[in-house]
Order: C-alpha cells, then sequence, then structure tokens
C-alpha cells in the first residue's frame, strides 16, 4: 500500500493563505455586525473595537450594501457604523479590514 504524502502540503498553502487574510487587520482591533429593530425593519450596525496603542483607517462593507464606506477607528476606542437602515431582513455579513496609521 502506497501513502500520499501530498496533503501535508495542501494544509501548509491553505493555512498561508489564511494567515495572508488575516494579516490585514491587526489582532487588536476586533469587529463584528449588530442588528438593531426599528418600526421599519432592521438597522446594521458594524461594530469595530479598536485597542491598539494607534489609530486605524478602516474599509467597511457587508454583503447587503457592498459599497465600501472609509471608517476611522481611534485608538483604545469603540466605533459604530449604521451601514443600512431600513432593511427587511436581520441578517447580514460584515466585512471589515482596517491597518494603523
Amino acid at each position: 500500500m502506497k501513502h500520499v504524502r501530498a496533503a501535508p502540503f495542501l494544509f501548509l498553502v491553505v493555512g498561508l493563505a489564511a494567515t495572508a487574510r488575516a494579516d490585514k487587520t491587526p489582532a487588536c482591533i476586533r469587529s463584528w455586525g449588530e442588528t438593531v429593530a426599528t418600526g421599519f425593519g432592521y438597522n446594521h450596525v458594524v461594530v469595530i473595537d479598536n485597542t491598539c496603542d494607534k489609530a486605524a483607517t478602516c474599509t467597511v462593507s457587508t454583503d447587503v450594501a457592498p459599497d465600501p464606506i472609509q471608517a476611522s477607528a481611534p485608538a483604545k476606542q469603540r466605533t459604530e457604523l449604521v451601514t443600512f437602515r431600513g432593511s427587511p431582513t436581520r441578517v447580514f455579513k460584515p466585512k471589515v479590514e482596517c491597518r494603523l496609521e
């Protein structure tokens, strides 16, 4: 029986690709989406929590509002951006990429 040794290389390539994507935003910046119910639908809010010692500039978009928004994330502060008002759906996926200034 022969053993195939290509699998470790595949894991290495996949691991490097995931690391390259993750390096765009520093580890001290976290982001997530929140939904706020209103009388006319749902507001989609993207939260950026910057615990870094430096301010950051972020590009924010979602699957519902794909046009990118530029946002400033001051050092040691939380920033909230409304990306869509009155959405008929409460589910959305935010995409946030930040770089330190």
